[in-house]
């Protein structure tokens, strides 16, 4: 769902659930474990998503009871705030590709490119913003370090000219740089897993975006499998 303005924080995603079905994480939880097939997602993701899924549907129906404090321990958790993330990142992809189907059209509707260059950028922020409190919450999440690195990633690949609020070009390179190899330095002894081969990837893409290729290449060669 996209959010409008002004941006909302987290906590208010979890203050103001959909009382007519699950809330936006929900949703996420739902699209995370049915958009993965490899087998070593199962128990990281799958799982927890189908459970997540369970306890956000008894808290929205609580909170509309007038009982906050399961939204409230869900907005406390890593694991809801990851699923929101990738819900925010799935939302931005498919606001590009609307923004860019707007600008193709012989006669453009000047409405319709705003809307969804607005939607692209305030998702862009949110998916930031919600991998970045997985992370604060849980500095060995390291699916959300991976998640906040790549969605940089795309951000430089596909929008690079677009500034998005509160997040620094220069800074959040760094910093998705810095969670990478904190991510990868803890799975060095699952080298071959299916997480270190998307770390390496996702590492090798943040160092495009920073025009150090030979070390991006070096980290490519890496993810690719046996």
């Amino acid at each position: 769902m996209f959010l409008n303005p002004p941006f909302r924080s987290v906590s208010n995603c979890f203050a103001e659930p959909f009382l007519n079905g699950p809330c936006t994480a929900c949703w996420s939880l739902a699209g995370s474990a049915s958009s993965r097939t490899n087998s070593d997602f199962v128990d990281s993701v799958m799982m927890p998503a189908l459970m997540a899924f369970t306890r956000c549907k008894v808290a929205s129906l609580a909170f509309a009871m007038g009982s906050p404090a399961h939204m409230r321990e869900l907005e406390t958790e890593s694991k809801a705030h990851f699923f929101l993330a990738e819900q925010f990142f799935d939302n931005a992809r498919e606001a590009g590709e609307e923004f860019e189907k707007a600008q193709e059209e012989k006669e453009k509707d000047k409405d319709k490119v705003k809307e969804s260059l607005f939607k692209l950028i305030s998702s862009l922020f949110l998916a930031l913003s919600e991998y970045q409190a997985a992370i604060d919450r849980d500095p060995s999440n390291h699916l959300a370090m991976n998640g906040f690195a790549y969605t940089f990633w795309y951000w430089q690949l596909r929008w690079r000219t677009l500034a998005i609020p509160q997040w620094d070009r220069f800074e959040t390179a760094l910093k998705a740089e810095r969670y990478i190899r904190q991510a990868l330095a803890a799975n060095t002894p699952k080298a071959s897993s299916v997480l270190a081969i998307q770390l390496h990837s996702t590492l090798g893409e943040v160092l495009l975006a920073q025009a150090r290729s030979r070390e991006a290449l070096e980290e490519l060669q890496q993810a690719r499998p046996g």
